[in-house]
């Protein structure tokens, strides 16, 4: 859906806490098993899974410094 979802557990797992690794890989992972995703056309609710735990990952770690 175009219906921005917000993934609670994924801030949870933030706030409050240093910008790791670590923290980023739980909040992605919090981010993919956030429900409400629905298979249509444009892709399969595992494929939205994957994306929302990819982009959640790439977002956070653009924050960190290189």
């Amino acid at each position: 859906a175009n219906t921005p979802a917000r993934c609670n557990t994924a801030e949870i797992e933030l706030t409050g806490k240093a910008l790791t690794t670590a923290s980023i890989a739980r909040a992605a992972a919090a981010a993919a098993a956030t429900p409400g995703s629905r298979s249509d056309y444009r892709g399969s609710t595992a494929y939205r899974h994957a994306m929302a735990s990819v982009l959640t990952q790439r977002a956070l770690e653009s924050l960190t410094p290189r």
